[in-house]
């Protein structure tokens, strides 16, 4: 997708009351013709580009807040435009207005599509829920689900694939009802979806343990049947070391019978270093503080596994058992370097030496029904958790 950059100059106003930084930032996002959009705005830090914050907008609308920086990149994307960057400095206004920012349209297009209704690409409901409809759009030529959840309003998906929704944190990964592993997203075709459902606040129905929840629901023809994928990741780096992820799934369904199973293992190393420096500088007395932290992880072993099934006595109306567990051993190193100026110099150092383990098991057990098409239905949830760290 072809970015578009703006360089944005704000006026120079001088002022006693407003703090020396951007407070808040806002605009009106609009196409060639004027007409409002809806879409995210996220602030990116200028050094790295990763994610401060960011707000859904959905009228054209945005406003970001407490931004508290001098300098920022304000990222807008969408499903429908093309991503826009523009760069944003204090210099002395610390409320900016962008006023109206017109973008231009997607290039993905669809050649030989006869459109006979148009329905909205975006739905907001009105529990907060937003539903992207992807079957029979230009959507359904993205490159993959993570490119459609990155520019889905709310939702930012970071380098690794992390999905996270604003305010809410990383979000919880659901395939039609069925709670299922980021992993699974990278093997899922955008063809085979018939529409992405974003809720920032689940009810009971969904084991997000306070999370936002992304249900990705699928054609009806992608369920039957029988797939399995083996997929392996391997990474190394001069910092950190290597890692080895091998990923397994297979589901089968056939009628009204629904069947899941998966498993992960990695291996490797990992590494943390933290450098902190301290300095108290008076005329009284002076002090200074270097402290570096190297700590390097050795992961013996992370293991996630699951095995579920659903049966479908309707179109609404199933039960479904699921079970999953994690068991991780982690070990490895910690160095600490202290330099600290007081009267004296005085050098620390330690070596801490660790090892971890902890296994979680899940077993959950959900039967639904609904009884009317205006939201009547009846949910029974049975769910029992295990966790059992040791060091």
């Amino acid at each position: 997708m072809k970015a578009v950059f703006i360089t944005l100059i704000t006026l120079i106003c001088c002022g006693y009351g407003h703090a020396q930084s951007l407070e808040s930032i806002s605009g009106e996002v609009v196409d060639q013709d004027g007409n409002p959009l809806f879409g995210n705005a996220i602030l990116l830090s200028p050094g790295d580009s990763s994610v401060l914050t960011g707000v859904p907008f959905f009228e054209g609308h945005f406003e970001l807040l407490d931004v508290n920086r001098t300098e920022v990149l304000l990222k807008l994307n969408s499903l429908t435009f093309q991503d826009t960057v523009i760069s944003i400095k204090y210099r002395g206004q610390s409320d900016v207005s962008l006023g109206v920012i017109t973008v231009r349209e997607s290039l993905r297009q669809l050649d030989e599509v006869t459109i006979t209704a148009k329905s909205p690409l975006i739905v907001e409901n009105a529990d907060g829920s937003v539903a992207v409809k992807v079957a029979n759009t230009t959507l359904a030529t993205s490159t993959s689900v993570e490119e459609i959840l990155g520019k889905s309003p709310g939702v930012v998906v970071s380098e690794n694939s992390a999905v996270s929704v604003f305010g809410k944190g990383e979000a919880v990964i659901f395939l039609n009802g069925i709670r299922v592993d980021n992993e699974r997203l990278s093997g899922l075709s955008p063809s085979m979806i018939e529409s992405i459902e974003i809720i920032s606040n689940p009810g009971p129905r969904y084991d997000a343990e306070g999370n936002a929840v992304i249900n990705i629901i699928t054609k009806q023809q992608v369920d039957e049947g029988a797939k399995g994928t083996v997929k392996n990741y391997f990474s190394h780096s001069g910092f950190g070391g290597y890692q080895n992820r091998t990923d397994i799934d297979y589901q089968y369904s056939m009628g009204r019978w629904a069947l899941n199973s998966n498993a992960a293992y990695l291996q490797g190393e990992h590494r943390h270093v933290l450098e902190t420096t301290r300095i108290r500088d008076t005329e009284s007395e002076y002090f200074s503080s270097d402290l570096k932290t190297d700590r390097l992880f050795d992961l013996d072993g992370e293991y996630n596994y699951g095995l579920g099934g659903q049966y479908n006595f309707g179109k609404d109306h199933y039960l479904s058992v699921q079970y999953t567990g994690a068991y991780e051993l982690l070990g490895g190193e910690q160095w600490s370097d202290n330099r600290i100026n007081y009267t004296d110099t005085g050098i620390y150092k330690s070596v801490l030496h660790y090892d971890e383990q902890s296994t979680q098991d899940n077993i959950s057990s959900n039967y639904f029904i609904a009884f009317d098409t205006t939201g009547s239905n009846l949910f029974i949830r049975y769910a029992v958790c295990q966790l059992q760290p040791s060091i």
